[in-house]
């Protein structure tokens, strides 16, 4: 019986959510949320290259992806939160990311 019983692993995938800074002077962001806490549903991000950005994500606090947007701010600078509780996120993009509060 050597041998018959091998596991195959594919596709292992492992995402670590300790460089996720939440620190609002972490020098690599490159966008700023307002307003901030967000009161409309609607999220506003002003920044350099804003379109250029391939993909958005909003984690909560506990390292839950609530929302993955693609091309976030191609036609916009806006996005969208209905649906999404009250508390607190994090916007994570290609290279940056920043907490955000929903009121």
């Amino acid at each position: 019986h050597t041998g018959s019983n091998r596991v195959a692993i594919d596709d292992l995938s492992w995402t670590c959510f300790a460089p996720l800074s939440t620190s609002e002077t972490a020098k690599e962001k490159s966008f700023n949320i307002y307003p901030n806490p967000i009161k409309n549903n609607e999220l506003s991000v002003k920044g350099e290259n804003l379109s250029k950005i391939s993909k958005a994500e909003i984690y909560d606090l506990s390292g839950k992806l609530i929302e993955s947007i693609a091309n976030p701010f191609k036609n916009s600078n806006k996005i969208n939160l209905h649906g999404i509780a009250k508390g607190v996120y994090i916007l994570k993009t290609d290279h940056s990311s920043a907490k955000f509060i929903i009121e």
